[in-house]
């Protein structure tokens, strides 16, 4: 019988700011998870090892019951705060408890319009909530350092297909280097016709980066946008995060998107 201590183990994750922090203990983890700094769909990596997971697989790393603080030393004299607990949200002061709430995500939304389009853009929405993350798996290593050539614009990057899947269901994004896009939800088809135009642009003078898809009705003359965020993990993943409850109002960072309306996806 083994007697490795999990406990031991030193371990790297990737924040929601698209970062990669550590190596540091599992009891710094689980502190990361309860302070929402990382959620259970981080990817994580052990000191070690090759691959990443979701935090999700990692059994040692989930928070476990509330520990009570042991009754101080005789003499009255309390301990020493621990480094770990000094330092907080990756070496920086423990932020308070409602640093990474946002109000205005509990704020009612309008709803949008545009008769024809309106199905559309219910139906991207549906696609996105069900994209939930795929972080468990496995980050492309060879030739996959996130650093791209001064030469390849955002769009080059950004032009292809990407997919993702969730609990058997595979759904794709497809960005066209004229500037289309297609979305496809199992056998559900989202494309460019006669009626309606997709369109999709990226903005990587902002970060996280700008991306748009643009449904317009030629018939009628009308368009409605959904405004997201996007970034590059590596050459071979795009974190994409929007906001369903008004997808024209676009999220400002990675930390404000409900887990629910963000996701991971691979290069095909």
């Amino acid at each position: 019988m083994s007697d490795h201590n999990p406990n031991l183990d030193n371990y790297k994750v990737v924040a929601e700011d698209g970062n990669e922090y550590g190596p540091v203990s599992a009891e710094q983890v689980q502190a990361w998870l309860k302070q929402g700094v990382i959620d259970r769909h981080s990817m994580v990596k052990k000191e070690g090892d090759d691959q990443w997971h979701a935090l999700l697989n990692f059994a040692e790393l989930q928070p476990g019951p509330p520990v009570l603080d042991a009754p101080p030393p005789a003499g009255g004299s309390e301990p020493a705060p621990s480094p770990e607990t000094q330092a907080g949200h990756f070496g920086k002061p423990i932020p308070p408890p409602d640093y990474f709430q946002d109000p205005a995500l509990a704020a009612p939304r309008k709803g949008l319009g545009k008769g024809a389009i309106v199905g559309i853009v219910v139906g991207v929405l549906i696609l996105m909530c069900i994209l939930t993350a795929v972080i468990g798996a496995v980050l492309d290593q060879s030739d996959d350092t996130g650093e791209s050539d001064g030469s390849i614009t955002a769009e080059d990057q950004i032009v292809g297909e990407w997919k993702g899947s969730n609990e058997g269901t595979i759904v794709t994004f497809i960005f066209n280097a004229d500037g289309t896009a297609n979305m496809i939800e199992g056998n559900n088809v989202l494309e460019s016709n006669a009626e309606v135009k997709i369109k999709w642009s990226i903005d990587d003078s902002q970060d996280p980066m700008h991306l748009d898809i643009t449904f317009v009705d030629t018939v009628k003359g009308e368009a409605v946008t959904l405004r997201m965020i996007a970034r590059l993990i590596g050459k071979n993943k795009l974190h994409l995060g929007m906001m369903s409850d008004d997808p024209s109002d676009r999220p400002t960072s990675f930390l404000n998107v409900k887990p629910d309306d963000k996701t991971i996806l691979d290069r095909q």
